[in-house]
């Protein structure tokens, strides 16, 4: 249940989330917070949630207060 994981996690980091809207048939299957980097935690947090779609594709929305989200998405893929 993505909007009551974000709802939950709001109080626990430094930015407003927000909760997307999807299309219909969209079922989240992942939601969680991580630090951007874990050896620099003032580079700060991202708050990510992972949504299939009905055709069986995967979509992974990340929000966050950070300017290395770039690197924490391309390190979180490998």
């Amino acid at each position: 249940d993505a909007p009551a994981e974000l709802r939950r996690l709001a109080p626990v980091v430094p930015f407003a989330l927000r909760i997307p809207a999807v299309p219909p048939g969209w079922r989240s299957n992942s939601a969680g917070q991580d630090l951007l980097d874990p050896a620099d935690p003032s580079a700060g947090r991202a708050v990510r949630v992972g949504y299939l779609t009905p055709e069986g594709r995967y979509l992974r929305v990340v929000q966050s207060d950070g300017t290395a989200v770039a690197a924490y998405l391309d390190d979180d893929a490998t």
